[in-house]
This record gives C-alpha cells, sequence and structure tokens, in this order.
C-alpha cells in the first residue's frame, strides 16, 4: 500500500435503503468526467484536475460489496446481487460469487478476500467504495486495516452533514489515527443510508415482489434439487424458508410475500440497531441523495493521489 492517506468511503446501511444504487452513481460519476477529460485530449487513467474543484478523475472504480450471502454463486435474484446490465466499462465489482455453494466461507475468510482487494486498490491507486449491510463483516475489514478503536462523537456526526468536501477530509483525519500511527493504512469514511421506517418497509415489499416476479422461486427450486440435504449455509438466506413453505403448499403466495417481507422488515430493523451503536457514521436519508450530494462523496472517495 503506498498511498497511506487515501480516504476510502464505507456506504452503510439497512437492506433497501440504496447503499448500492448511491456506489454506482459515484463510481460512474468519476468515470465519466474521466471520459469527458479524455476527449479533451487528457490521458484516462487517475489524475487530479487542477482548476477550482480538485476533483481525482480516473477510468476505473472499484467497488467491494460487503454481503455475508452473496458471496455464494447461487440465489442471484433472492440475495439481491443488483448489478445493472450497462455497468459502464471501468466499474469492477468485487464480493460478489467468491464460492461454490457447498463451500464453507466465514467472516475470516472474507476479511482476508476483503484485504486483498483494499491492498491492491490502494497498490494501483484506483479509488475504492465499500458497501454493504452486513455490519460485523463491514467492521472486521476496516478494523483489522485500522486496529483502533474510534469513541462515538455526536458533534462530529453532526458537523459532517453539513460539510464540503476540505471539511469532511479534516474531519475524517480527526476520526482516524495519522499516518505515522498505522503504516499505510487509508482513512475510512462511513456514511450511512436510512429512509424513513414507513417508507423502508414500502421499499422491502416492492423489492420482495420484484424479486419472485424475477425468478426467485425458480431458483430457489434449483437449489433444493442440487442440494437436497439443506446443509448449505445459503439456505439460511432470508425468503428460502419461505419460499420452501411455499412449494410445499404449506402457505399461499400470499403469506410467502407477507411473511418473506416481515423477515427482511427484522433484518432492516436488527441492522439499524447494530449500526446505530458504532462510531462516526454520518446519516443520511434516502431522499436526500442528490446529484450535488454524490458529487461531494465521489471527491472523496479519491483525493489524496495528488498528495
Amino acid at each position: 500500500m503506498n498511498n497511506p492517506t487515501q480516504t476510502v468511503l464505507v456506504i452503510c446501511g439497512p437492506t433497501a435503503s440504496g447503499k448500492t444504487s448511491l456506489a454506482l452513481s459515484i463510481a460512474k460519476h468519476l468515470i465519466s468526467s474521466s471520459s469527458l477529460r479524455a476527449k479533451r485530449g487528457n490521458p484516462a487513467s487517475c489524475h487530479s484536475r487542477p482548476d477550482r474543484e480538485s476533483i481525482t478523475i480516473c477510468s476505473t472504480v472499484n467497488i467491494l460489496s460487503v454481503d455475508s450471502r452473496q458471496v455464494y454463486r447461487d440465489l442471484d435474484i433472492l440475495t439481491g446481487k443488483d448489478i445493472p446490465e450497462n455497468l459502464p466499462e471501468g466499474i469492477k465489482i468485487y464480493g460478489l460469487d467468491i464460492v461454490d455453494t457447498d463451500r464453507s466461507f466465514n467472516l475470516a475468510d472474507f476479511v482476508q478476500y476483503a484485504q486483498s482487494i483494499i491492498r491492491k486498490s490502494l497498490d494501483e491507486k484506483t479509488p475504492l467504495i465499500i458497501v454493504g449491510g452486513t455490519g460485523l463483516y463491514l467492521k472486521a475489514i476496516t478494523s483489522n486495516l485500522l486496529n483502533v478503536h474510534v469513541p462515538p462523537n455526536q458533534k462530529i456526526r453532526r458537523e459532517m452533514e453539513t460539510k464540503d468536501l476540505a471539511s469532511l477530509q479534516k474531519i475524517s483525519n480527526r476520526s482516524n489515527p495519522s499516518p505515522s500511527a498505522i503504516s499505510s493504512a487509508p482513512h475510512f469514511l462511513w456514511i450511512g443510508l436510512k429512509p424513513d421506517k414507513d417508507t423502508l418497509k414500502e421499499y422491502i415489499r416492492h423489492r420482495v415482489l420484484d424479486r419472485l416476479n424475477s425468478g426467485a422461486i425458480d431458483e430457489v427450486k434449483n437449489l433444493i434439487k442440487n442440494y437436497p440435504d439443506n446443509n448449505q449455509s445459503i439456505f439460511t438466506c432470508l425468503g428460502v424458508r419461505e419460499i420452501k413453505d411455499y412449494l410445499n403448499q404449506k402457505i399461499s403466495r400470499e403469506q410467502l410475500i407477507d411473511l418473506w417481507t416481515n423477515a427482511e422488515i427484522d433484518y432492516a430493523r436488527r441492522q439499524i440497531v447494530w449500526f446505530n451503536k458504532q462510531p462516526s457514521i454520518v446519516w443520511y436519508d434516502r431522499s436526500s441523495i442528490d446529484n450535488k450530494l454524490i458529487s461531494k462523496l465521489a471527491k472523496v472517495v479519491y483525493q489524496n493521489d495528488k498528495k
């Protein structure tokens, strides 16, 4: 890791809060800026603009997805591997489809994998966005690299919600150790997305319906066919038990929808409780995401290349 002061943006929050969408929007912003500069005769590699905005623009952006179930190669629909078909060239997404369904892949395995992606991104000076809702995994990969405890600071949280780029970077430096304290470690800047409760419930129900209409039931059918003992970790995914009960004619489709939706809502509630206990997360309502905020976060992602 040759760039000890690079900022790595961590986007967290409950299920269906729009984390992946925001990460992709930020990555697209950086890529599109790079394309525009390339048309003007500048090289397409990562570099910093000397203008008043001073944003680093890049031909490649890495996104590390942190989800304990999306690491498996099955159940793409049910686990929500929501990757658009028209993903711009240059955006690379890691953390999906890492292992076969019948293999064990625990927290320690993921930490080792994630650290290799983080090191690779830093060594290559490629912007990195970490995004996910599996809180323990997020904490493990950032704590292992930083190996520090940052105490909760409500004042800093309130400050960061309204600050510009320069101020965000200064606050991030206060919330993380200096490069001399930890060799070759990045600064992790955590932001969280949290819609209001009623809106989140609507998002979750809509997503359950969308996944059912997109083929989640057939996915579970194939999973049961391929792994009849049902002992694999992926069988604990939300929605699998409900769909199995539906296939076994224990519940109706309407009950399937309600039960799966309620399970997702309960999971989101637990996620929010967990994230609320973590220090230095800057929270945004999903409805507040606009081009201005996306641009600001894009500038935060990779500002230290010029140093």
